[in-house]
């Protein structure tokens, strides 16, 4: 007799992997109701409401399934405004081409001028490529985008962190003994913290967030901290901590 071929065992429902699900065609994800609700969430910065107003309209299970859309729309924002910035950087440049060429008829005449005195001149032998700056600044720019509350948090714990450390603990030892002989003013004492802290802690943590290791650098971190200061009590908590451990480092600073 023939033999009649089995038919194949469905594998049991446990296992077998859910069918995917898919968006909603295009132009009919979001109505314009479901626009405006998604602007007044965004508006009163109701993050929440906006994530779940989004996994709604566009037929998500998980918020984690908005991370590409997050990441493209992120990656695209700064793209566009990056390209901005250059454009108009090259605008003003442009406008500056007379001091740029005096600027470089100088240089080589500083050039030369150590030539003939002997005086090896360096020169970069190989510039950077400028697709891997330009990455490295678009980086940058995305971290400064994103830094929100959380972010805060963690750079002012490392600065915390950095602060008790024992290297720099030696450090403001020796400082806060200059302090307090005497020669110091109250205006110098301040002067020199500020370069301490800088010098030794702050420059090496900034660019951890995006932000440049200068001067201008801390003070756009400042700005935007200070911004979330009003709402956000752990901040305030750590600012405190912060401003006493720098107090009991330095004692004289008040002498």
């Amino acid at each position: 007799p023939e033999r009649r071929s089995r038919p194949a065992q469905r594998a049991p429902s446990a296992l077998r992997a859910p069918p995917a699900k898919s968006l909603p065609p295009p132009g009919q994800a979001m109505s314009s109701e479901s626009w405006e609700t998604l602007r007044a969430f965004v508006e009163k910065e109701e993050w929440s409401s906006v994530v779940d107003t989004m996994l709604e309209n566009l037929g998500l299970d998980s918020p984690f399934d908005l991370l590409p859309l997050l990441n493209g729309t992120l990656n695209e924002v700064i793209k566009k405004e990056d390209t901005t910035e250059v454009a108009r950087a090259k605008r003003q440049a442009n406008r500056g081409v007379f001091a740029q060429l005096a600027a470089q008829q100088k240089a080589q005449e500083k050039e030369k001028e150590l030539e003939q005195n002997g005086e090896a001149v360096k020169h970069q032998e190989e510039p950077q490529d400028e697709g891997i700056v330009t990455s490295s600044r678009r980086w940058r720019r995305t971290l400064r985008a994103m830094f929100a509350p959380d972010a805060a948090v963690a750079l002012q714990s490392e600065l915390l962190s950095q602060y008790n450390s024992e290297d720099f603990r030696f450090e403001a030892s020796k400082l806060n003994e200059r302090m307090g002989d005497g020669s110091m003013t109250r205006d110098k004492k301040k002067e020199a913290l500020e370069q301490l802290l800088f010098d030794k802690v702050q420059c090496k943590i900034l660019p951890h967030y995006g932000f440049s290791a200068d001067q201008k650098g801390w003070k756009e971190m400042n700005s935007i901290v200070e911004e979330h200061v009003k709402s956000n009590k752990e901040i305030r908590k750590l600012m405190g901590k912060l401003n006493k451990t720098i107090t009991d480092l330095f004692p004289n600073l008040i002498r």
